[in-house]
This record gives structure tokens, C-alpha cells and sequence, in this order.
């Protein structure tokens, strides 16, 4: 006497799968439709429907380190990266483009500055050093010291603080070593925050001194208000 049997399952759609199997009557007993030989079969029927039916994975987001924000400057497009509009932190690009604002969404930027100071711009977020300014870098009819105030103006504009402080940064015009003082500046604030820049320390006493020749050095701040 034969039976019939059915194994049924559903693949990853929510599709029924059914398998059928008949059982034999010998002898009185009944022998199963579902040895264990067929029974392995099954799962690995299973196990293949629910790999060929699964969806491919979804990629991984993207690192923010990849991200392209586009910037147009007078109708001249730049593209920047997230490591470039984060080098000088908090700024005018971080807030647009990390935040809620629409320039977030479409990643756009446009700008009425000059597209000649801006390049110089993308060169300092690049990590690259701009300073001194080159005649062949500056805006045409425009001389080295007035493309050094309208950079500063730029500086200011994009909240570049860093730059700011590059900008403004006093130059030495005479030896100091005389009077006991290396010929170095610093930044104030850079002394206050405690991130002095490579060639300067703080001695255990709080002196601030140059690394080359330990003399004291010189601080200087331009508007600089204490809380």
C-alpha cells in the first residue's frame, strides 16, 4: 500500500514550497517517505531556495571621508572633500554642509567671493602652505599686499580662524636674539589652548620657549576678548 506525504516550506518571499513523497506498507510496517537521506535533501533544497532567493546585500554607506561637496564661485566650480572643509573647524562650510541647511541636501554651495582668493583657499584646506603669497597666485591687477587683506577678508567671511591667525601672524623684521628673546611668535590663543605649533614648548614653569635654542618667545593677539 502506498501513502503519500508532503513536506511543505516557504522560500525568503513568503512563497509555499511543497515536496511529496509516498510512503510504502510492508509487512505491516511502515516505512517512512522521509528517510533521513530524504530528509537532508530537503534541507539542502531549502538551504539552495533561500540562497538564490536572498537579496544581494546592500553596500555599506559611504565614508564621510568620500563625500564630495561641490562649491561655485562666480560661476567657477570647485569640489571639495570632508577632510578639506573640516581642516579648519568650525567654519562657514561645515555649518552649510553638515547640518540641516539645504545646501546639506544637494551638497551645493554658491558664492559671490573671488574664485582666484578661493583657489588659495582650497590650497590651505588641502594642507598645503600659501604663505608668502605668490604674484603669480593672487587675482590679476591685483598687488601682494591688497590679495593679502582681501585673502584676510576671505579668511574671515568662510569663519577660518586658523588662517585668520596664519594671516595675521606678525612678521619679525629685526634679530631679537640681542635682547634674549627668539626670533619666533605664537599665536596667543594657541598658548591658552595649550596645541603650540611644532618648535615651541611650554617649560614645566609655564614659560612658553622655542625648542632650538630655549629662548623665551614672543605671543601676540589681535582681537582677543577674555571671558
Amino acid at each position: 500500500m502506498t501513502y503519500l506525504g508532503n513536506c511543505t516550506t516557504h522560500d525568503v518571499r513568503g512563497n509555499k514550497l511543497t515536496a511529496t513523497a509516498a510512503a510504502q506498507l510492508t509487512l505491516g510496517h511502515l516505512t517512512s517517505p522521509w528517510s533521513p537521506l530524504s530528509i537532508r535533501h530537503i534541507a539542502q533544497l531549502q538551504l539552495s531556495i533561500c540562497t538564490m532567493a536572498s537579496p544581494a546585500p546592500s553596500a555599506s554607506p559611504s565614508s564621510p571621508d568620500n563625500d564630495v561637496y561641490t562649491v561655485v564661485v562666480r560661476g567657477e566650480t570647485f569640489e571639495l572633500y570632508h577632510d578639506q572643509i573640516t581642516f579648519d573647524s568650525p567654519n562657514y562650510f561645515t555649518t552649510c554642509f553638515l547640518s540641516g541647511f539645504a545646501e546639506a541636501k544637494d551638497r551645493t554651495l554658491r558664492l559671490s567671493r573671488h574664485p582666484t582668493l578661493f583657489a588659495i583657499i582650497v590650497e590651505y584646506l588641502s594642507g598645503y602652505p600659501i604663505l608668502p603669497l605668490s604674484s603669480q597666485a593672487v587675482p590679476p591687477k591685483m598687488d601682494l599686499a591688497n590679495a593679502h587683506r582681501c585673502l584676510l577678508s576671505d579668511a574671515q567671511y568662510y569663519g577660518l580662524q586658523r588662517l585668520c591667525a596664519l594671516l595675521t601672524k606678525p612678521t619679525l623684521d629685526m634679530d631679537l636674539g640681542w635682547i634674549g628673546y627668539a626670533n619666533e611668535v605664537v599665536d596667543l590663543r594657541d598658548v591658552i589652548r595649550g596645541k603650540l605649533p611644532v618648535g615651541i614648548v611650554r617649560r614645566e614653569d609655564g614659560s612658553v620657549v622655542s625648542a632650538h635654542n630655549g629662548l623665551p618667545v614672543i605671543a601676540y593677539a589681535r582681537d582677543v576678548v577674555f571671558t
